[in-house]
């Protein structure tokens, strides 16, 4: 079984406990977007370096 303890797969049924499994691994593909570092091109606001004053 995949993720699922097999005790709950008994308990639940097998074809629940693997709907449980696909539904961890879908919510898991979907969070990785947002889980990486966003490249330096793809920042929405430039800041502009400010002129050191002497």
């Amino acid at each position: 079984m995949g993720m699922t303890n097999p005790l709950v797969a008994e308990t639940m049924g097998y074809s629940t406990a693997l709907y449980l499994d696909a539904m961890f691994v879908v919510v898991a593909l979907a969070l990785i977007p947002f889980l990486r570092t966003r490249e330096e091109g793809s920042h929405p606001m430039k800041l502009e370096p400010v002129a050191e004053v002497d």
